[in-house]
């Protein structure tokens, strides 16, 4: 009997938080489609936050909390289409875009790092700070098959001092990383 409640809530664990969301379902779709097409590199952008703002419900109407951007290039031609779980947008040509090229180019650096911590010294001692209300980035890349995500706190990159007076021993590096470059040409073309 109690292997069988252990089978049951294993089960049930799995069917509660092992769902894709609607909008990563259709995402995935997208991708499944453009890997028939031979194209290998995507990256899929989306923002959120941690505790920062409550929910609006507007009542008869789709509300949609997630929206998330899929990147490509094929043939040359690169691509941006937008996501949510309201609406389905056409892809757009994007114009002399780097993006998709930065990844290739860079994809092994990309991978191994990490944008880190907001820090100072005091006396002999490293101080981390951290927040416990943010807003973030998600970046998933895929490049041919293999695929990691990489969430990037904007206050950890956005940091140059904290409380106007101490430096942040981290923002040069954070700013000079490939994920940051990333971060900015993603931004460049959504807005």
């Amino acid at each position: 009997m109690n292997h069988l409640l252990k089978i049951c809530f294993l089960i049930l664990f799995q069917i509660s938080f092992g769902q894709k969301s609607k909008v990563d379902l259709k995402i995935d779709q997208k991708i499944d489609s453009l890997k028939e097409n031979k194209v290998e590199n995507f990256v899929v952008f989306s923002q959120n936050c941690i505790g920062c703002h409550p929910k609006i419900i507007i009542k008869d109407k789709c509300n949609s909390d997630e929206t998330q951007y899929l990147f490509w290039k094929k043939d040359l031609i690169s691509y941006q289409q937008k996501f949510d779980e309201c609406s389905d947008y056409k892809a757009i040509k994007l114009e002399n875009s780097k993006l998709i090229d930065l990844i290739t180019t860079n994809y092994k650096q990309i991978k191994s790092e990490e944008i880190k911590p907001i820090e100072y010294k005091k006396g002999k001692h490293i101080i981390s700070q951290i927040v416990d209300h943010y807003s973030y980035t998600i970046l998933k890349f895929i490049y041919k098959n293999d695929s990691f995500q990489k969430q990037i706190i904007d206050y950890q990159i956005e940091t140059k001092m904290i409380d106007n007076k101490i430096p942040n021993q981290n923002y040069l590096y954070n700013q000079k990383t490939s994920l940051k470059k990333v971060l900015d040409l993603v931004k460049k073309e959504i807005n």
